[in-house]
């Protein structure tokens, strides 16, 4: 097999693939939650799989209208708590987004945490506990 891609490796790869997914569901077994979210391509190849592998709901985050659907959720949307599945963070957009497109039809649905694939971590660095939908990144339009 060979793969092109610049970054999804870890994702598109069945041996690389296999190993993110063991470990995602190694360490998400120590958090209590329902439902794992994702946003774009990144998190759609391993979010879904993890969350089937584990029980779990999936709420599926669009970053705009258009295309096939008229919504920007789709699925578990009685979630009570959440984590959000992505390759990595660096500037904490796309996980603004998640939430507050969460937040807008699920307002009870909590963010527990988000587990990044790239580095094999769990974590709540970018959650401001006391805001249901954190300030956005410096740039990122409200």
């Amino acid at each position: 097999m060979t793969i092109l891609t610049s970054y999804l490796d870890r994702a598109l790869d069945p041996e690389r693939r296999e190993v993110v997914i063991y470990r995602a569901t190694q360490i998400l077994r120590h958090v209590q939650f329902d439902t794992i979210a994702f946003m774009g391509l990144s998190g759609a190849l391993i979010a879904p799989i993890v969350a089937y592998k584990m029980e779990k709901g999936v709420l599926a985050v669009r970053k705009d209208l258009g295309g096939h659907s008229p919504l920007l959720v789709e699925g578990n949307i009685g979630s009570q708590k959440y984590v959000i599945i992505d390759d990595f963070t660096s500037t904490g957009e796309t996980v603004y987004l998640i939430r507050k497109r969460i937040h807008a039809v699920a307002p009870e649905a909590e963010c527990v945490g988000i587990y990044e694939y790239f580095n094999h971590g769990f974590n709540a660095y970018w959650l401001d506990k006391t805001s249901p939908v954190s300030a956005p990144p410096v740039g990122v339009p409200l």
